[in-house]
Formats: C-alpha cells, structure tokens, sequence
C-alpha cells in the first residue's frame, strides 16, 4: 500500500510496527475522539437535572416572595402568565428575574438558582405585602 503524500489530510491513519500507515475507519476515529461537550450542550444537561429547570427555580422564587401562583410572578415580573408558561416549558431559567427577586426580597441568589443553602440567613418568611412594589 502506498503511503499518501500528506497523511494529515483526508482522515486519521494509524501507524503500524512495521512503519506504514492504515488509514482508521470513521468508526475507529469517533471512539479515540474524547467526548467534549459544547457550553450549550453543559448548560442544556445541567438544566436538564430537576433543581436546575426553569420550573423549580421560578417555584423557589415564589417561594421568596410568599406568593403561591404563577400570575401573581408574571405580574412582579412585568410578563404575562402565558410568557412563564413559556418559559417553563422551554426550560428557560429567568436568571435576570432571579436577581431582581434576590435584591428586592432580600434572599440567596444561589439558593434561588439552585436551591442550596437557605433561603435567608435570618430565616424569615416574606409575604408579598412586605415589599412596597413602589421603591422598585
């Protein structure tokens, strides 16, 4: 078999022990490929895991609050209940509104995003009159 005039182009070749080169079925080369992820694709399979979804984080958020449904968010959000419903399904996580809730609520972010830790340090409860929606 002749060898080619430029092995670094046209697939991956293997060197044997007697000094040529075999070219390596596709087969072959995805199995030595290490298996990489993209950001997305990290981001798509950390989202995928239940504490991480769209739904348990917009769920801790009301929890902040100390509201129980979905229209009274959409309303502090400035969204409507269709535009949550979305997010929820496309396993949008609303971070921007997860700070704003953090700030405003005074509450852990990461407890929020993740739901590690506590809520607040000092333990307590908001209801949703605590807050003067006027000093937003």
């Amino acid at each position: 078999m002749a060898e080619p005039k430029n092995p670094t182009h046209g697939g991956s070749y293997l060197r044997m022990e007697d000094g040529s080169l075999r070219r390596l079925s596709e087969a072959e080369q995805a199995s030595m490929q290490p298996s990489r992820l993209t950001f997305s694709q990290g981001v798509q399979k950390l989202l995928a895991q239940e504490r991480y979804s769209a739904t348990a984080v917009i769920e801790r958020m009301k929890e902040a609050i100390g509201i129980a449904n979905d229209a009274d968010l959409a309303w502090i959000m400035g969204a409507s209940q269709q535009s949550l419903w979305n997010r929820k399904n496309r396993n949008s996580v609303p971070y921007r509104e997860a700070v704003f809730v953090a700030y405003f609520w005074e509450c852990s972010l990461t407890y929020l995003l993740t739901g590690e830790g506590k809520l607040r340090e000092d333990g307590h409860k908001y209801q949703f009159n605590d807050v003067s929606l006027d000093d937003i």
